[in-house]
């Protein structure tokens, strides 16, 4: 799992959201299909037609982007959420990627706590 997570890390660290802009959310995910990576993702913000097309105008979710790169294959996430000093905290995914992941059947839905955990 811990390798998973460090591929998870390192799409959050190419976030394009910055502590500069004032804004505290950087994540990254990582699906999974038989514990092999077939998607990973990271939040962004900008606009560009696949973002409106499923729904996103301004920016997107790293759980989103990544299920999009997935292409239906896989049936587990793991999302991490990186402070400004790059320790992990809280990234339970928002009732609408919940609602998503679901219905596109993830299974397994693991994220970072509170505890760096």
């Amino acid at each position: 799992m811990k390798q998973f997570i460090d591929i998870a890390i390192k799409e959050a660290l190419k976030s394009n959201y910055s502590y500069i802009n004032g804004s505290k959310f950087r994540l990254g995910a990582v699906i999974l299909d038989k514990n092999q990576v077939v998607a990973r993702g990271h939040n962004q913000r900008q606009s560009n037609n696949t973002f409106k097309k499923l729904g996103y105008k301004r920016s997107i979710h790293c759980e989103a982007l990544t299920l999009y790169r997935a292409r239906g294959k896989g049936d587990t996430i793991i999302v991490v959420r990186l402070l400004r000093d790059n320790q992990l905290t809280m990234a339970m995914p928002c009732k609408r990627c919940f609602s998503l992941l679901k219905k596109k059947g993830i299974k397994q839905i693991y994220f970072s706590f509170w505890d760096g955990t």
